[in-house]
């Protein structure tokens, strides 16, 4: 799935999701947002106030041509879905372990077959809880990178939190 579905892909989930928590999400570029070094990703506003901006690094296939229309690739089954947690958002408070997990539970329990496997940074052998993000790999073989660059307070602003070094409660 190249970066420009994917970003309205997780758009759709995010809003199809329907969290009472969230209250809606946008690409960087329809929030304006351009400090983003390639400019893919989304901002997620929560009821709270809070917001969150996942960043999308890409991998693309071997031999994947971007000048060419994209022929996505499924297996047989969509992957199995994931629970999604409990007490997210719970309280006004966001937590940045909750938000990786609820991202897990979207995109696994999407029913999309071009869907290979996934993956939550913080679970992984030495993961930890401030890089966290999911990886979303395709079964055309690439890869979709989708980490909490920023995760602010109300009225905070990106330029008070470096790149991937999100708060661990707003």
């Amino acid at each position: 799935m190249r970066p420009t579905r994917f970003q309205q892909f997780t758009i759709d989930l995010i809003t199809k999701a329907a969290h009472p928590a969230v209250k809606g999400a946008q690409t960087f570029g329809d929030a304006g947002f351009t400090d983003a070094p390639d400019f893919s990703g989304e901002v997620i506003q929560f009821a709270s106030g809070a917001t969150a901006y996942l960043h999308h690094p890409v991998t693309a296939p071997v031999g994947e041509n971007y000048d060419q229309a994209e022929a996505p690739v499924e297996g047989e089954e969509a992957i199995e879905p994931v629970a999604f947690p409990d007490g997210f958002g719970q309280g006004g408070k966001i937590k940045v372990q909750d938000l990786e997990a609820w991202l897990l539970a979207l995109y696994a329990s999407s029913g999309s077959r071009e869907i290979k496997s996934l993956n939550a940074w913080s679970q992984r052998d030495g993961g930890t809880p401030e890089h966290a993000g999911v990886t979303v790999t395709f079964h055309s073989e690439g890869i979709m990178h989708v980490a909490v660059a920023h995760l602010l307070r109300p009225g905070q602003s990106t330029d008070q939190q470096k790149w991937y070094g999100p708060s661990l409660e707003v």
